[in-house]
Order: C-alpha cells, then structure tokens, then sequence
C-alpha cells in the first residue's frame, strides 16, 4: 500500500515506512498483520468518517486499540470492554481499558453489563467498573441494548432492565442523558 502525502504528514513517515515493509513482509507470507489490515481498513475508510467497534476480551481490545488507535479513526470498545466481575485481574483489566480511554478517539460502549456479570444485574462490581469508565470518558460514552442478545450462556436479560440498571447507576440525570442522547449524537453525527 503506497500512502500519499497527506496521509504520511497525518500519521507519519516512519509509521507509513514501517507499515508498507510490514506490507511487504506479509504479502510475502500471505498472512496480514492485525496492524497492516487496520491501516487498510482505516486509510479507507476515514474519507467516510466511520469508526470501528472493537469487541473482545480485554486483552484483544488492548492489543486491537493499539493496533490501529493512532490511525485517525474513532475507535468505540463494545460491551465496557468485557472485564469480568468474576475474573482476579480485574482491576488490571479496568486500569488498562481506562489507560485506552485517555485517547481522546476512544469512546466506550457501557452496554452489556449482563454480559461481564454472567446475567447478575445486582453485581455491586459491575457498577464501580461503569463509575470507572464513566469518570475516564464522560462525553465519549454510549449505550445499546445489544438486542437480540447472542451467544449467551445464561438467561436472556430483559432491556427494560438493562436500561433500569444504567439509569440507577450512572448516578445523575446530565450524565444519562449524555450516555443516552447527546454522546451518540456526536459520534454518528
């Protein structure tokens, strides 16, 4: 992929270099590197002002951000990152999500939290790990229902209860409504 001169001044001549050897390499071996495919995707893909949703497991989303995170895209994390509750590296996991989070093209889907809760919407966890990534990224936080709930191991949750649950935890009217109208507005414009 040859970058053009606009391209090279947003990200870069040594990023451009590396990412055409990189290229390179990987024709030869006929496997794209997860960075040589982001930088396709995102060099076409930012004359339409699209983002990516990143969706994953912690460590996926951490190594997806930075893969492609300074390319110019909007990047929105799915699911609050599916840090589980259960998991003993959680506040790790939290840290780092909220360390992507500081880039300000980095925005936080805070639905799902059925999802990093195995279907337990009492879990006092799941409301300090929203209180987290709301305080890192207020105005670049939405929300969905993720209807028709896929790929569950447990009870499929009522959205009139996921929707309740965002309600009573994001703790004031202005932050809700942010989350709900006013983030998302801004983001697919």
């Amino acid at each position: 992929m040859k970058f053009n001169a606009a391209q090279r001044s947003v990200f870069g001549s040594k990023i451009m270099d590396s990412l055409e050897r990189e290229e390179r390499e990987e024709r030869e071996s006929a496997m794209p590197s997860m960075r040589v495919a982001c930088a396709r995707w995102s060099s076409a893909s930012i004359p339409y002002g699209w983002h990516a949703l990143v969706h994953g497991t912690p460590g996926d989303v951490v190594r997806a951000v930075e893969a492609v995170g300074h390319l110019g895209n909007s990047l929105v994390i799915d699911h609050m990152a599916r840090v589980a509750v259960s998991e003993a590296a959680l506040a790790r996991q939290l840290d780092n999500v909220c360390a992507l989070l500081r880039n300000e093209s980095v925005w936080i889907k805070v639905s799902g939290v059925d999802r990093i809760t195995a279907g337990d919407l009492d879990a006092p966890q799941a409301r300090t790990i929203l209180e987290h990534l709301l305080a890192v990224a207020p105005t670049r936080a939405i929300w969905g229902t993720d209807w028709p709930h896929p790929n569950l191991s447990y009870p499929v949750p009522d959205d009139r209860a996921l929707l309740g649950w965002l309600q009573a935890a994001a703790g004031n009217e202005s932050l809700l409504r942010a989350v709900l109208s006013e983030n998302p507005s801004r983001l697919y414009g």
